[in-house]
């Protein structure tokens, strides 16, 4: 998991190679990328 800098939103990364966006207000995904051949277990914001 890493939450963003505008505290509003964080990304998850899953075993099924997906990153989903997050909605903290609204405890929601925004949106979910398929872009991985692998399992995805770091995240890093820049």
């Amino acid at each position: 998991m890493a939450i963003a800098k505008d505290g509003q939103t964080f990304f998850t990364g899953s075993d099924d190679q997906s990153v989903i966006l997050w909605n903290i207000s609204k405890e929601a995904p925004v949106i979910r990328f398929f872009a991985h051949d692998n399992v995805i277990e770091t995240l890093l914001l820049i």
